[in-house]
């Protein structure tokens, strides 16, 4: 096919996204989200706890409400939302708030699916330790 073509199409599809990780960042939130060229925002809550002195509580009251507060903020300037989730409670939660996109690893989305199973299968006994 034509190449040219190809290319030209791509950039008109180029989503940009706004990672946030700091608290300059929320405090400078409008004007991130009043860039014209923006699509998504992304608050990146581990790296923000770690900011606010909160190390490896992204879920702590204040990390949340500031999450929070720069995706209003987001919402209000026209943006869409993403949120980085670990669980399905996570994603229940981002999605019963609003957020437009939900983000997640492979390795939390099979953990998530493949745990229970996992767990379902029995320890191996001595005596086939033993065996061995």
């Amino acid at each position: 096919g034509d190449s040219a073509a190809f290319y030209g199409d791509t950039e008109d599809q180029v989503l940009m996204i706004a990672l946030v990780e700091d608290r300059k960042g929320i405090e400078n939130i409008d004007e991130i989200v009043s860039v014209p060229e923006l699509d998504v925002l992304l608050v990146g809550p581990g790296d923000l706890s770690l900011d606010m002195g909160l190390a490896g509580k992204k879920g702590a009251p204040e990390v949340a409400a500031a999450v929070r507060h720069a995706e209003q903020r987001a919402k209000l300037a026209g943006k869409a939302t993403m949120r980085l989730v670990n669980t399905p409670d996570e994603a229940r939660q981002a999605a019963d708030e609003g957020v437009n996109l939900i983000w997640t690893t492979i390795r939390h989305l099979m953990g998530s699916a493949n745990g229970p199973w996992l767990k379902s299968i029995p320890a191996r006994s001595e005596a086939a330790a033993a065996a061995d």
